[in-house]
Protein backbone atom coordinates (compact mmCIF):
# COMPACT_ATOMS: atom_id res chain seq x y z
CA UNK A 1 0.00 0.00 0.00
CA UNK A 2 1.39 3.35 -1.12
CA UNK A 3 2.19 5.68 1.99
CA UNK A 4 -0.89 9.15 1.87
CA UNK A 5 -0.72 11.69 3.86
CA UNK A 6 -3.41 13.72 4.95
CA UNK A 7 -3.67 16.88 7.29
CA UNK A 8 -4.14 16.10 11.01
CA UNK A 9 -8.28 16.95 12.16
CA UNK A 10 -7.74 20.09 14.39
CA UNK A 11 -4.12 20.42 14.01
CA UNK A 12 -4.35 21.49 9.44
CA UNK A 13 -0.92 23.41 8.21
CA UNK A 14 0.67 21.98 11.36
CA UNK A 15 0.59 17.92 10.97
CA UNK A 16 -0.11 15.06 8.83
CA UNK A 17 -0.69 11.47 9.32
CA UNK A 18 -0.68 8.51 7.03
CA UNK A 19 -2.99 5.48 5.72
CA UNK A 20 -0.08 3.52 7.07
CA UNK A 21 -0.08 5.09 10.70
CA UNK A 22 2.70 7.38 10.78
CA UNK A 23 2.39 11.46 11.68
CA UNK A 24 4.85 14.00 10.92
CA UNK A 25 5.34 17.76 11.73
CA UNK A 26 5.43 20.26 8.94
CA UNK A 27 7.01 22.63 10.93
CA UNK A 28 10.66 23.18 9.47
CA UNK A 29 11.92 19.60 8.70
CA UNK A 30 9.10 17.61 8.14
CA UNK A 31 10.06 14.93 10.23
CA UNK A 32 8.34 12.07 11.25
CA UNK A 33 7.24 12.06 15.12
CA UNK A 34 8.10 8.82 17.23
CA UNK A 35 4.60 7.73 18.82
CA UNK A 36 4.95 6.55 22.36
CA UNK A 37 3.28 3.29 23.75
CA UNK A 38 0.48 3.61 26.55
CA UNK A 39 0.64 1.60 29.78
CA UNK A 40 -2.65 0.35 28.01
CA UNK A 41 -1.22 -0.67 24.58
CA UNK A 42 -1.96 2.22 22.77
CA UNK A 43 0.39 4.35 20.60
CA UNK A 44 -0.08 8.08 21.24
CA UNK A 45 1.92 10.96 19.95
CA UNK A 46 2.48 14.76 21.45
CA UNK A 47 1.36 17.42 19.35
CA UNK A 48 1.61 21.13 19.74
CA UNK A 49 -0.78 23.97 19.22
CA UNK A 50 -0.74 27.69 20.04
CA UNK A 51 1.81 26.83 23.00
CA UNK A 52 -0.11 24.18 24.03
CA UNK A 53 0.55 20.50 24.09
CA UNK A 54 -1.53 17.96 23.11
CA UNK A 55 -1.82 13.81 23.57
CA UNK A 56 -3.58 12.28 20.87
CA UNK A 57 -4.01 8.64 20.20
CA UNK A 58 -2.47 7.86 16.73
CA UNK A 59 -5.63 5.20 15.47
CA UNK A 60 -8.00 8.07 16.50
CA UNK A 61 -5.46 10.17 14.21
CA UNK A 62 -5.53 7.95 11.12
CA UNK A 63 -9.55 7.39 11.76
CA UNK A 64 -10.38 11.05 11.55
CA UNK A 65 -8.87 11.67 8.47
CA UNK A 66 -9.29 8.56 6.61
CA UNK A 67 -12.68 6.37 7.59
CA UNK A 68 -16.23 8.58 7.16
CA UNK A 69 -18.46 8.33 10.16
CA UNK A 70 -21.54 8.65 8.80
CA UNK A 71 -23.41 7.40 11.65
CA UNK A 72 -20.88 9.44 14.37
CA UNK A 73 -19.72 6.50 16.04
CA UNK A 74 -17.52 7.32 19.06
CA UNK A 75 -14.71 4.65 19.51
CA UNK A 76 -11.92 3.42 16.66
CA UNK A 77 -11.87 -0.11 16.69
CA UNK A 78 -8.72 -2.48 15.69
CA UNK A 79 -9.88 -5.55 13.71
CA UNK A 80 -6.93 -7.47 14.13
CA UNK A 81 -6.75 -6.62 18.09
CA UNK A 82 -3.12 -5.22 17.92
CA UNK A 83 -3.44 -2.07 19.43
CA UNK A 84 0.07 -0.85 17.68
CA UNK A 85 -1.24 -1.71 14.12
CA UNK A 86 -2.53 1.83 13.52
CA UNK A 87 -2.88 1.01 9.13
CA UNK A 88 -5.95 2.84 7.59
CA UNK A 89 -7.31 -0.97 6.61
CA UNK A 90 -7.12 -2.03 10.39
CA UNK A 91 -9.35 0.15 12.18
CA UNK A 92 -13.35 0.80 11.80
CA UNK A 93 -15.45 3.49 13.68
CA UNK A 94 -18.03 1.44 16.41
CA UNK A 95 -20.37 2.06 19.02
CA UNK A 96 -18.98 1.65 23.14
CA UNK A 97 -21.15 -1.33 22.60
CA UNK A 98 -20.04 -2.75 19.44
CA UNK A 99 -16.35 -2.25 20.86
CA UNK A 100 -17.27 -4.13 23.92
CA UNK A 101 -18.56 -7.27 21.96
CA UNK A 102 -16.14 -7.07 19.30
CA UNK A 103 -13.43 -10.28 18.84
CA UNK A 104 -11.72 -11.76 22.35
CA UNK A 105 -13.20 -9.03 24.24
CA UNK A 106 -15.72 -10.53 26.08
CA UNK A 107 -13.45 -13.78 26.33
CA UNK A 108 -10.78 -11.58 27.71
CA UNK A 109 -13.02 -9.52 30.42
CA UNK A 110 -14.33 -13.12 31.70
CA UNK A 111 -11.02 -14.84 31.83
CA UNK A 112 -9.70 -12.02 33.97
CA UNK A 113 -13.18 -12.04 36.10
CA UNK A 114 -12.83 -15.51 36.45
CA UNK A 115 -9.59 -16.09 37.79
CA UNK A 116 -9.24 -17.04 41.82
CA UNK A 117 -8.62 -14.00 43.80
CA UNK A 118 -7.27 -14.02 47.23
CA UNK A 119 -7.73 -11.98 49.83
CA UNK A 120 -5.02 -10.29 52.80
CA UNK A 121 -5.35 -8.08 55.66
CA UNK A 122 -2.87 -5.15 55.38
CA UNK A 123 -0.21 -7.22 56.67
CA UNK A 124 -0.48 -9.68 54.16
CA UNK A 125 -1.93 -12.51 55.91
CA UNK A 126 -4.24 -14.70 53.47
CA UNK A 127 -7.77 -14.15 55.51
CA UNK A 128 -10.02 -15.21 51.87
CA UNK A 129 -9.87 -17.04 48.64
CA UNK A 130 -12.38 -16.62 46.12
CA UNK A 131 -13.20 -17.86 42.32
CA UNK A 132 -13.65 -14.72 41.15
CA UNK A 133 -13.15 -10.95 41.50
CA UNK A 134 -16.90 -10.72 41.13
CA UNK A 135 -17.98 -13.18 43.83
CA UNK A 136 -15.03 -11.68 46.00
CA UNK A 137 -16.97 -7.68 45.43
CA UNK A 138 -19.95 -9.78 46.89
CA UNK A 139 -19.04 -11.73 49.84
CA UNK A 140 -16.56 -9.31 50.79
CA UNK A 141 -18.90 -5.64 50.24
CA UNK A 142 -15.17 -4.11 48.40
CA UNK A 143 -15.81 -2.77 44.87
CA UNK A 144 -15.26 -5.20 41.97
CA UNK A 145 -13.26 -2.50 39.43
CA UNK A 146 -11.14 -1.33 42.91
CA UNK A 147 -10.83 -5.28 43.57
CA UNK A 148 -9.81 -5.74 40.34
CA UNK A 149 -7.09 -2.17 40.42
CA UNK A 150 -5.51 -3.35 42.97
CA UNK A 151 -4.72 -7.01 41.52
CA UNK A 152 -3.45 -4.78 38.37
CA UNK A 153 -0.97 -2.50 40.70
CA UNK A 154 -3.03 0.79 40.30
CA UNK A 155 -4.23 0.73 43.94
CA UNK A 156 -3.22 -0.55 47.12
CA UNK A 157 -6.18 -1.46 48.73
CA UNK A 158 -9.83 -1.97 47.61
CA UNK A 159 -12.29 -2.09 50.73
CA UNK A 160 -9.50 -2.38 53.25
CA UNK A 161 -7.66 -5.06 52.30
CA UNK A 162 -4.90 -5.96 49.84
CA UNK A 163 -5.97 -8.63 46.80
CA UNK A 164 -4.35 -10.60 44.10
CA UNK A 165 -4.43 -13.48 41.82
CA UNK A 166 -4.04 -16.90 42.92
CA UNK A 167 -0.93 -18.58 42.08
CA UNK A 168 0.46 -15.35 41.76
Amino acid sequence: MKEVWKPVYGFERLYEVSNKGNVKSLYRYKKRLVPFKQKNGYLSITLYKDGKEYFKLVHRLVALSFIPNPSNKKQVNHIDENKTNNCVDNLEWMTPKENMNYGTARERTNKSQGQSVIQMDQFGNIIGHFDTENEAAILSGANRYKISAVINGHRNLAGGYKWMKAGE
